[in-house]
């Protein structure tokens, strides 16, 4: 039987204002999204707007098996930006267990107790017998389903680890051949933003580097000509060495034997939001440190040329500023200054020495009205900063017209950006 609201959307198509048009136009892509599964009827009209319902979409890697890859390639068409979240354990949160009634809260309602006890021993020995026993009986019984070997490991991994088990190099070539085949059907795609889950220390290369590894090859291999914009929101030092594309020492994959690095020179907006791997918990020696500078120093001067907006956060600490890296004690006298050929605007955030960079940054850049704005002491620990202008304090830096001398821009750059 048709509802009251199926027989008016679909009847009223005359006069002014539609309605149908009216109601359409005040749904947002999620509320969209959900009318769809209301009905048959309202699930044909909605699907007429795909581009509003399917423009965002969010992904996990690595790719989990119970993740329906089919329905993501139907609505890839009409994606104009994706999140990829790397290292994020999805399989573990929504296996996590709720709460039973008759348990008993803690005094103080602290969510770490509870969650601790969620994952207590006798629940997870209760799970990792399931697990034998589904999979022993998927052995016996082809009709039976068996249960993948993510989710028995899942079970069994230390409840703080978020790294998952290293594939074999079968899996990892389909792991690539399918993220590849997502991203060339998302041919509308415009920006990219890249979420890391990794440690912000130095692991060396775990299954967070693998699988961001495999997102970054199929990035660069699908030939995704309207991409300008990526970010990268968090991501940690190791993550950086991982997706370096020029030079000897970029790290590639098996995907294809010759990749393009187009998706990069293409790029107009580069975001970063890094987290810092100099603080002393980290325990990285000398070398490591200079390491780090030096990595990064290269990954950023390969968008010297063609970067036109670079936005550049650190985390959990300041850290030194990307546009003076060549003068850090152990890249001086090794390393030359990085000059922005066609940049127009810099926005840094928890730099050390912000005075020092206010005041070279006109040297190192060659256009003349370029746009600096520092991130306010207020949104030091924000994670939503790129997308918020209140965030963000202006910086002069082209100060003749104004009658101004170079020591007052420098103290008042300095003052600004302590607000």
């Amino acid at each position: 039987m048709v509802s009251m609201l199926e027989d008016m959307v679909l009847r009223y198509t005359d006069g002014a204002p539609r309605l149908r048009a009216y109601l359409l136009e005040l749904l947002d892509g999620q509320a969209l999204r959900t009318l769809r599964l209301t009905s048959r009827v309202l699930h044909d009209m909605v699907d007429h707007h795909p581009d509003r319902m399917f423009s965002q979409l969010l992904v996990f890697a690595p790719w989990s098996d119970r993740r329906d890859a089919e329905s993501l390639k139907a609505v890839a068409p009409f994606c104009h930006n994706i999140t990829v979240k790397v290292g994020c354990n999805e399989q573990r949160r929504t296996e996590r267990r709720a709460p039973e009634p008759h348990e008993n809260r803690p005094s103080n309602g602290s969510p770490r107790v509870i969650a601790v006890r969620g994952t207590s021993a006798r629940y997870l020995w209760r799970n990792i017998r399931q697990a034998l026993s589904s999979s022993i009986s998927s052995s016996v019984s082809s009709s039976s389903m068996p249960v993948s070997s993510d989710q028995f490991s899942a079970v069994t991994r230390s409840t703080n680890s978020s790294i998952p088990p290293a594939p074999d190099r079968t899996s990892q070539k389909s792991a690539q051949l399918l993220w590849k085949s997502i991203f060339s059907r998302c041919q509308q795609l415009r920006g990219v933003t890249i979420n890391i889950m990794g440690d912000p220390g130095w692991p060396g290369r775990t299954g967070v580097e693998d699988a961001l590894v495999m997102v970054r090859a199929a990035l660069e291999t699908s030939q995704l000509s309207h991409v300008r914009s990526i970010q990268f929101t968090p991501i940690h030092a190791m993550g950086i060495m991982h997706v370096r594309w020029s030079g000897l020492g970029a790290i590639g994959t098996d995907l294809e034997s010759v990749p393009t690095y187009k998706l990069w020179q293409n790029l107009h907006t580069l975001n970063i939001q890094l987290r810092n791997p100099f603080l002393k918990r980290h325990e990285l020696s000398r070398s490591q440190q200079a390491m780090c500078k030096k990595i990064l120093y290269d990954y950023l001067r390969s968008f010297a040329a063609t970067l036109k907006c670079l936005r550049f956060v650190w985390m959990d600490d300041d850290g030194p500023s990307p546009i003076t890296l060549d003068l850090e004690p152990e890249l001086i006298g090794n390393r030359q200054p990085i000059v922005w050929s066609v940049l127009e605007e810099m926005c840094l955030g928890n730099i050390q020495l912000p005075h020092r960079t206010i005041t070279l940054l006109p040297e190192r850049t060659v256009n003349p009205d370029v746009r600096v704005r520092m991130l306010r002491s207020t949104h030091k620990h924000s994670m939503a900063v790129f997308g918020d202008e209140d965030a963000w304090v202006e910086v002069l830096l082209n100060y003749a017209p104004h009658s101004m001398d170079r020591e007052r821009v420098n103290r008042q750059a300095s003052s600004l950006y302590s607000q």
